[in-house]
């Protein structure tokens, strides 16, 4: 199980802007969770693929291409589970050879009250 916590969490400049729901998730037991990375890219510049590498807490990085739909729009998920690294990732988007820029966000271990 998941719970997200605090707010969205955005950027953008002329090339487009990119944003996520959550900047605080908190992981337990099996279930997993698609953190959605979202944006709009400038409509005249939609032409090309974008690119969203996630550098993982210990120095790792993943990611993948994105193509945004005529209106600009696109969305990219990145999976976490009980299985994840606990710590800070940052994400970094690039347009064909622009920096779209970069968010951070955190993912801890949910914390259960100890009943006495």
């Amino acid at each position: 199980m998941f719970i997200p916590q605090g707010f969205a969490e955005s950027i953008s400049n002329e090339i487009g802007s990119i944003a996520i729901d959550e900047v605080n998730i908190e992981i337990s037991r099996d279930l997993e969770h698609s953190l959605k990375i979202y944006g709009i890219i400038n409509p005249e510049l939609n032409a090309n693929k974008g690119h969203i590498q996630i550098t993982l807490p210990d120095g790792d990085t993943q990611g993948g291409l994105f193509i945004p739909d005529n209106n600009g729009y696109f969305e990219w998920f990145f999976d976490i589970n009980n299985k994840s690294q606990l710590g800070n990732y940052k994400i970094f988007a690039t347009y064909g050879n622009q920096i779209i820029g970069s968010l951070i966000f955190s993912v801890s271990e949910k914390q259960f009250p100890i009943n006495e």
